[in-house]
């Protein structure tokens, strides 16, 4: 789980990335963290080739980039 869910949850201290040191959100997780900036390129790869937004509601309902969001949580062992 994301450590903001964690947090609210009362299992984390701040619910922050440990890498980038903000909220660890869904969004921050998909399009900002530094840790996994070589999985988000396939992912906006695949979202500029199909004309998606790159936006949390866009990459999650769309099944081409649901794939690759998919493909991206299985690499970094996390959940959303």
């Amino acid at each position: 789980m994301l450590n903001s869910h964690l947090h609210r949850l009362g299992l984390h201290p701040t619910g922050n990335c440990e890498q980038c040191q903000v909220p660890e959100t869904g969004a921050h997780f998909l399009f900002a963290c530094a840790t996994y900036h070589s999985e988000r390129i396939k992912l906006k790869r695949t979202t500029e080739s199909f004309n998606i937004d790159l936006t949390l509601l866009s990459v999650l309902s769309d099944d081409q980039a649901a794939k690759h969001v998919e493909e991206l949580l299985r690499t970094s062992g996390r959940q959303i």
